[in-house]
């Protein structure tokens, strides 16, 4: 009886062990998502500043003729 209860123990610690290693994998792939997706973020907002400064130096935010 004794020894049917801990090999039920040790079952269950295996598949923890493993449980644990999976979400590991999955938050070290998040982590990677998340710093390509802040690389990408900093690239388009850098490109959306660099348009916003263009369309400010140029006609497209004169008042029309009629004001």
């Amino acid at each position: 009886m004794e020894k049917d209860r801990l090999i039920e123990i040790e079952t269950k610690l295996a598949f923890q062990e493993k449980i644990i290693k999976d979400l590991n994998d999955v938050v070290l792939g998040q982590e990677q998502t998340i710093e390509t997706l802040e690389k990408r973020y900093q690239k388009l907002a850098g490109l959306l500043d660099d348009l916003m400064k263009d369309a400010g130096a140029g006609p497209a935010n004169d008042p029309p003729p009629h004001y």
